[in-house]
């Protein structure tokens, strides 16, 4: 009898690593075309990811009780603010889920930033992108294909960021 509820024990360890490995390395990544998004945003409208083709989109997971998050939100507003109208979108996508509107209206207002919040209330874009931590940012091509995952926080304004993103800038909006 132990046998057996050992053996039991080993099938179902096996079965939680092989499921956790599928999801991790089941992740959509470089050259992944982005599944299209449609959520409420903050200001009360609904965005798409689509209705920003042509542009190279920052697709920003975050959320307000997520200590790293809120501490690269200013150096990611210096950089929507550098290539505004120069074809970068940012789109932050916010995972706080219980009264998420009364806290992300508070929040930008201790924290304030130019880009839209878009609401992730049920965490739907998180499971469509495989979001497992955050802050977690994908970055998408004029085209709607994935370029890079940005997993953790990073530093946005660096020169290094920012030469790197400037670079991937449709040549017809740069200027």
């Amino acid at each position: 009898m132990r046998r057996g509820l050992w053996t039991g024990f080993i099938i179902a360890g096996i079965a939680v690593i092989a499921v956790s490995a599928f999801e991790f390395w089941g992740r959509l990544g470089q050259g992944d075309i982005a599944p299209d998004l449609r959520l409420p945003a903050l200001d009360g409208t609904t965005k798409s990811l689509s209705e920003h083709q042509g542009n190279l989109v920052l697709l920003h997971f975050w959320a307000t009780w997520c200590p790293p998050c809120r501490k690269e939100i200013h150096a990611l507003d210096r950089m929507a603010r550098t290539f505004a109208g120069k074809g970068l979108v940012v789109l932050s996508i916010s995972e706080d889920q219980q009264n998420a509107r009364e806290i992300l209206t508070r929040f930008k207002q201790s924290y304030p930033f130019s880009f839209p919040v878009l609401l992730d209330e049920r965490g739907e874009a998180a499971d469509l992108y495989r979001v497992f931590s955050l802050p977690e940012t994908i970055l998408i091509d004029t085209q709607g294909m994935i370029i890079k995952r940005f997993d953790g926080p990073q530093e946005w304004d660096s020169i290094r960021l920012l030469k790197y993103v400037e670079a991937l800038l449709p040549p017809e909006k740069k200027r």
